[in-house]
C-alpha cells in the first residue's frame, strides 16, 4: 500500500500586508473591537452574499454561534464527524444537545455520507437538528447523494 503524504495543518501564508495591519490596529485606540473589526465583518458579509456577519473570538465561539442560530435546544442532537475538533462535539452541548460521532470515509477522510445518512434516519423520534462537518477535514464526502436520499425519504 502506498503511503498517503501527511496531511498539512497549521502552514500559514502571512505577508508584510498582514503584519502591517495587525501592527495598525496595536497601535489604534481599539485593540479587541473597532473600525477594523467592522470593516472585517462587512468584507466577509458582502464576499459571501450575506446581509450580515459577527466575528467572534474562534472556532469555538463561531461554531457555538451556529448552533445557536440553527435553533438547536436540549433534547435535540447534533452529528459531527470522528475526524475534528472536540469543538464540533461541545458546541451543541453548550446549547444542551447532545452529540452523536459519525465515522469518515477512510479515502477522503471526510464525514462518511452513507454513515451520516444511517444516523440521520436512526435518530430516535428523528431529533437531529444538525450535521457540523469541519471545512478542513470533516466536509460530508457524498454530500449530493445524501441530500437526494434524504430528500427522497421525506
Amino acid at each position: 500500500m502506498k503511503a498517503r503524504p501527511f496531511l498539512g495543518y497549521g502552514k500559514q501564508s502571512i505577508d508584510e500586508t498582514d503584519i502591517a495591519a495587525v501592527v495598525e490596529v496595536l497601535r489604534g485606540d481599539y485593540l479587541t473591537q473597532g473600525p477594523a473589526v467592522e470593516k472585517f465583518e462587512k468584507a466577509l458579509a458582502e464576499y459571501v452574499g450575506a446581509r450580515h456577519a459577527i466575528a467572534v473570538s474562534n472556532g469555538t465561539a463561531g461554531l457555538h454561534l451556529a448552533c445557536l442560530a440553527s435553533g438547536l435546544v436540549p433534547g435535540e442532537q447534533a452529528l459531527t464527524s470522528t475526524l475534528t475538533f472536540v469543538a464540533s462535539a461541545n458546541a451543541p452541548v453548550y446549547c444542551g444537545a447532545a452529540c452523536d460521532l459519525v465515522d469518515i470515509d477512510r479515502n477522503t477522510l471526510c464525514m462518511d455520507g452513507a454513515g451520516l445518512a444511517t444516523a440521520l434516519s436512526s435518530t430516535a423520534a428523528g431529533n437531529s437538528r444538525s450535521a457540523i462537518g469541519r471545512r478542513r477535514f470533516s466536509a460530508c464526502s457524498q454530500a449530493s447523494a445524501l441530500a437526494s436520499e434524504m430528500s427522497s425519504a421525506t
